[in-house]
């Protein structure tokens, strides 16, 4: 068995994979940050903890939400550019923004500048709300172009979705319609699969039947209830 196949072996669907840090925090929900590159199935993962009463922040989504009500900040995103993410109706294409920046670090770092402290500032009020009405955990879809920054959140877990590289490439490839040196240009932009395994508590792959990931979903929320039970 080759080393990118043992990443995907049974081994990984025992609820942890490495120990989770512990919390300290009083009064604060339990905090997990979702990883992983775009078409991962983070959403579809996430949606099966929020079906379970577990809130879902996506940072993505917030970074879109912001963008579409900050016309300052929309103008200065489509000056920076100009012919690669503008729809005809002058709305800013989230999907393609996020893929200019992933396939280019200084634009990935000139946007992370620009729109970090509003997003932080976002998802930190959403945190807020959902700490005050009682939630005991709160799951943090993280965005590729945020990965490794400081969320202004504490995290007490890391978890990650991961798929094998043939199967990676041939996903993106197919759904952006990208030649092979545009797809192994984006790959190789994000962390490896090794680098989310080695940080991760606990990791979710596509390439499992539907029942194999419903049962390590099962598996963490089962943990995470007994966890919130003892404390």
């Amino acid at each position: 068995m080759d080393h990118d196949s043992r990443l995907f072996n049974s081994r990984t669907i025992f609820p942890y994979v490495t120990d989770p840090m512990p919390s300290f925090k009083h009064n604060q929900p339990y905090c997990i940050i979702f990883q992983g590159y775009p078409l991962f199935g983070k959403s579809f993962i996430a949606s099966r903890f929020q079906a379970s009463g577990i809130p879902v922040l996506c940072c993505d989504e917030i970074l879109y939400a912001i963008l579409k009500k900050d016309s300052n900040l929309k103008e200065e995103i489509l000056k920076e550019f100009p012919n690669e993410c503008c729809c005809d109706d002058g709305t800013i294409d989230y999907e393609k923004l996020l893929l200019v920046c992933l396939r280019n670090k200084k634009k990935k770092d000139w946007l992370e500048e620009l729109v970090l402290n509003k997003v932080k500032l976002a998802l930190q009020q959403v945190f807020e709300i959902y700490s005050k009405e009682g939630a005991q955990t709160i799951l943090i879809k993280d965005s590729s172009l945020f990965e490794g920054c400081n969320l202004g959140i504490e995290i007490d877990e890391i978890w990650a979705a991961i798929l094998p590289i043939p199967e990676c490439t041939k996903l993106i490839k197919e759904h952006y319609k990208f030649t092979e040196e545009e797809t192994a240009e984006l790959i190789n932009s994000l962390p490896s699969n090794e680098q989310y395994v080695a940080a991760a508590n606990i990791i979710f792959c596509n390439k499992w039947s539907l029942d194999t990931i419903q049962d390590q979903v099962n598996r963490a929320y089962s943990y995470l209830k007994s966890t919130q039970i003892s404390t």
